[in-house]
């Protein structure tokens, strides 16, 4: 889980190579899919769920724009 509140053994670029690596041996996974897959991946009530919550829809209808988002 990610927490996303800069704790010292979270390394966010490690956090979505993670969540990057589910998608192998899926080659029809959906955009939609991948982001939920992103979503599941962080710790409910703690600054990443916040953060994923507060997104707007353009920011979650594809893998490439929330990894952007994240990013930021």
């Amino acid at each position: 889980m990610f927490y996303g509140d800069g704790r010292a053994n979270e390394n966010p670029n490690d956090f979505l190579k993670s969540v990057q690596a589910t998608f192998e041996n899926q080659p029809g996974i959906k955009e939609e899919e991948k982001c939920e897959r992103l979503y599941l991946r962080c710790k409910s009530d703690f600054d990443a769920e916040e953060w994923y919550d507060t997104l707007v829809a353009a920011d979650k209808a594809s893998w490439t724009a929330l990894v952007a988002a994240f990013r930021l």
